[in-house]
C-alpha cells in the first residue's frame, strides 16, 4: 500500500473516513512508522487548533463580503459598459468608413477598364513563357542575361 497522505489523515482525525477504509488505514499505519509518526503530528496540530477560543460574534462576514462586491462590482460594470460602448462604436465607425472607402475607390469607367486591360495585356509579354521570350532569362557564365 502506498503512504497515506495529509487529506487522508485529516480526514481520519475529523471522523470522514469510512469503516472499510478506516481499517486499511489503520492497518498500514501499524507497519509504517513513518505514516504513524505524520499521524502523530498532525494530531498534536489538530488538538491544539481545536483548544483556541476566537470570538467571531462581533463579525459579520457576509455583510462584510456584500458590502465589498456591491461596491466593486458598480465601479467595475461602470466602467466596463462605458469602455464597451467606446469600443462598439469604433468598430461601427471602422467598418462604415472602410466599406464606403472601398465603394467608392472600386468604382471606375468603362475607358479606366479598357486601360488596365490593355496595361495588363501588355506585360504579359514579360512574363515567363509567353511567345516572345522576353521574359526568361538565360544562365551564360556566372551572370544571368535576358534574351
Amino acid at each position: 500500500m502506498e503512504h497515506i497522505n495529509d487529506t487522508q489523515i485529516f480526514d481520519m482525525l475529523g471522523g470522514h473516513v469510512q469503516a472499510d477504509e478506516q481499517e486499511s488505514l489503520q492497518a498500514h499505519m501499524a507497519q509504517c512508522s513513518n505514516c504513524r509518526q505524520r499521524l502523530d503530528e498532525l494530531r498534536q496540530t489538530w488538538d491544539d487548533l481545536g483548544t483556541w477560543e476566537i470570538d467571531t460574534s462581533e463579525i459579520d462576514l457576509l455583510e462584510n463580503l456584500t458590502s465589498a462586491i456591491h461596491h466593486r462590482n458598480w465601479h467595475v460594470n461602470f466602467l466596463s459598459i462605458q469602455g464597451l460602448t467606446r469600443i462598439a462604436a469604433s468598430i461601427l465607425l471602422a467598418t462604415f468608413i472602410g466599406y464606403a472607402a472601398g465603394k467608392f475607390s472600386t468604382q471606375k469607367s468603362t475607358e479606366e477598364w479598357g486601360l488596365a486591360t490593355a496595361q495588363s495585356s501588355f506585360l504579359q509579354v514579360l512574363s515567363p513563357g509567353s511567345s516572345t521570350g522576353w521574359g526568361e532569362l538565360e544562365l551564360q557564365g556566372d551572370t544571368l542575361e535576358s534574351y
